[in-house]
């Protein structure tokens, strides 16, 4: 599918997304978002920070999708805890997201990067994903 029809697609019908909110609480016990930044030529979200996750893809079962969305990050040996958390729907600036919700944990270790305070996400979060947040963290 060409990208004009993906994005006219997704306008119209919505995209079923796995969202994953990975966390951990530093030694003072504080919780944790990993965030990363989008691509710059992301054509919505330019450089803008969000949680990791994927598209569903219809031939995938959502085993596989979690395992291609949490493949991309470098925490799969590190989880302690997994749980689904919800399903909701999001208005997204491409269309409308319904997305189905997992909290990981992981554990602590100092070198890590893009893990933020998740009681006060940067303002350059993607709006649904900091919706998101609020509601998962503990």
């Amino acid at each position: 599918m060409n990208k004009f029809m993906f994005y006219l697609s997704a306008r119209m019908f919505g995209e079923a997304c796995l969202e994953l909110y990975i966390c951990r609480t530093t030694p003072e016990g504080k919780e944790q978002v990993y965030l990363t930044p989008r691509p710059k030529n992301d054509p919505f979200y330019a450089l803008m920070l969000h949680m990791p996750g994927a598209r569903k893809i219809p031939t995938e079962t959502d085993q596989q999708t979690f395992l291609r969305a949490i493949g991309e990050t470098l925490f799969s040996n590190r989880i302690t805890r997994l749980e689904y958390v919800m399903s909701s729907t999001f208005k997204a600036r491409r269309g409308v997201e319904y997305a189905d919700i997992r909290r990981i944990e992981v554990s602590y270790y100092e070198g890590d990067a893009d893990f933020y305070d998740a009681e006060n996400i940067p303002p350059n979060t993607i709006e649904h994903h900091k919706t998101i947040i609020r509601m998962v963290r503990k």
